[in-house]
């Protein structure tokens, strides 16, 4: 018997100003793929899938605007504590089973989303 959490597949798709963004923060932390590895593999757990705004502790993401959610990525190659790590922007279709990689940021560097930087990735992921 297959176990439920394998019989579906989840399609996780980066976008292109994540595939940007990622490149960039590379060179100063070479481990932020391996880190965003580790949070994705909580993110597309069955209970998660279902409710993606389930609470941080749980592995959920917090609903930011426009049906974007972000979700905090621990930074394994520095102790910078709670401010430190990494903001992965993310949207989760569940009809769709797929996950897009909006954006990655240094958590210092981004306090928050604009509307309109909301609208230009949503316009970016409606192209895909």
């Amino acid at each position: 018997m297959q176990n439920p959490a394998t019989e579906q597949r989840i399609d996780v798709v980066d976008g292109r100003t994540y595939s940007r963004n990622l490149a960039q923060l590379t060179t100063q932390h070479p481990n932020v793929e391996a880190d965003v590895k580790d949070v994705l593999e909580k993110l597309v757990k069955p209970a998660i899938r279902q409710n993606p705004i389930l609470p941080h502790q749980e592995g959920g993401g917090t609903p930011i605007i426009k049906g974007i959610l972000a979700i905090r990525v621990p930074d394994s190659s520095g102790g910078k504590g709670k401010r430190g790590g990494f903001r992965l922007i993310y949207h989760w279709n569940r009809q769709q089973e797929r996950l897009t990689k909006l954006s990655i940021s240094l958590r210092r560097d981004q306090s928050g989303l604009s509307a309109q930087v909301a609208d230009d990735l949503l316009a970016e992921l409606n192209k895909n």
